[in-house]
């Protein structure tokens, strides 16, 4: 994909300032990217080819073929590199173990800590900040980007509180239906923010990984003979209701930070 190219016809077709420009970008970006589960992972398989490969990793906006970043790669190699291009905004990166871009004295833009999963969820962003906050001017510039966060309660009032089965039924379609089913980290994050909106704290859960990095997040709750396990099926992730001694055969071959089984 020629992403400048493509960003650069969708700004012509608006009449926005530099600022309206950079919101944006950080929005488009988000809904195009996702965060590189891998980065997690790759101390399990001592794969330090791999992990410096990730946190180095050269991206060209005019030819994208991979669309897992971490923050370094977000930060410095996509985000700043189309603020630059197709606006005359100053945008700087920083940061040394974690990168994240700052635009003009008090703006701080860092999608890695989730909005590359919020935006896609059409969710209000929390990592276009400015000290001191200023919301309502977001809440307008969003306005004219045609971008309307929804609430937390337009996706809780969807699911069916009757058992754990049901929660996790109604999750699942939930997920199917929504733009993080294609990557772990989105589909991992979708999972987690509704469990947590629903006050559903009472599991224990781990990530099990192949050596080809296919995730496994089984999540185990007391009393019950049977678990709930987040993976892809094809080209999508879901989640499947399985027997205790399927997950200890699905595990076998895996490795894990945390062993629950």
């Amino acid at each position: 994909m020629d992403l400048l190219t493509m960003l650069d016809y969708e700004l012509s077709k608006k009449h926005l300032n530099d600022f309206e420009k950079v919101r944006y970008i950080y929005l488009r970006t988000c809904e195009l990217f996702s965060f590189d589960a891998r980065y997690d992972y790759t101390s399990l398989f001592l794969d330090d080819l791999l992990y410096e490969s990730i946190i180095k990793r050269k991206i060209d906006i005019r030819s994208v073929n991979d669309f897992l970043v971490v923050c370094h790669s977000y930060s410095r190699e996509v985000l700043i590199k189309l603020i630059r291009e197709l606006t005359t905004a100053q945008v700087e990166a920083y940061g040394d173990s974690h990168s994240y871009v700052k635009y003009q004295a008090n703006w701080l833009l860092d999608a890695t800590y989730g909005d590359l999963a919020r935006v896609k969820l059409g969710l209000e962003t929390r990592g276009f900040e400015k000290f001191p906050q200023d919301k309502e001017l977001l809440s307008e510039v969003d306005s004219i980007l045609g971008y309307k966060p929804k609430s937390k309660m337009e996706y809780l009032q969807q699911i069916d509180l009757s058992s754990i089965k049901a929660i996790f039924e109604s999750i699942n379609l939930l997920l199917k239906n929504s733009s993080c089913n294609k990557e772990f980290s989105d589909a991992k994050f979708f999972v987690h923010w509704l469990l947590m909106g629903i006050n559903c704290y009472e599991f224990k859960e781990s990530c099990y990984v192949s050596e080809d990095y296919n995730f496994h997040q089984f999540f185990v709750f007391p009393d019950m003979d049977s678990c709930f396990c987040l993976s892809t099926d094809e080209d999508s992730y879901e989640i499947k209701c399985v027997s205790r001694e399927e997950c200890m055969r699905l595990t076998r071959d895996l490795k894990t930070k945390e062993n629950i089984f």
